[in-house]
């Protein structure tokens, strides 16, 4: 078990929001739903045949511990497609200033608990998962 922490309020709190933010698009498409209540309103009409199959995947749980490393590249790649990022937001970043942003939002997590401060040692990195309506 780990405990949950909200990072509210950390030093770098502020940075993670406003990356979640600008990179937020890059985790949607044509098939994802933001909301689970307009998911919900969508299925209801879906006509279900004899012999079909409804599979459901809670996809926030499949990923509790992937590798950060690996994630942060993926994503910096996928912003500077075709510049992607600066071009989006008017911006002058170069892919390592991206990489190193990303690194420095989600790695070195400090937290209080019972009165002593501790440093995260096993990173988790979120993936802003939205709910795919399928093909």
């Amino acid at each position: 078990m780990r405990p949950i922490l909200s990072p509210t309020g950390n030093y770098n709190f502020k940075l993670a929001k406003w990356l979640d933010e600008k990179l937020k698009p890059l985790a949607t498409n044509a098939h994802t739903v933001d909301d689970i209540f307009l998911f919900a309103e969508e299925i209801q009409n879906k006509v279900v045949n004899e012999g079909d199959v409804l599979v459901f995947y809670d996809v926030t749980a499949l990923f509790t511990n992937i590798p950060v490393d690996e994630a942060i590249q993926i994503r910096a790649n996928k912003a500077f497609k075709n510049n992607w990022f600066n071009n989006t937001y008017n911006l002058q970043l170069r892919k390592a200033d991206l990489i190193e942003l990303l690194a420095l939002s989600v790695k070195n997590q400090l937290f209080q608990f019972d009165g002593k401060l501790f440093e995260q040692i096993e990173f988790y990195f979120s993936l802003c998962v939205r709910y795919s309506r399928g093909n």
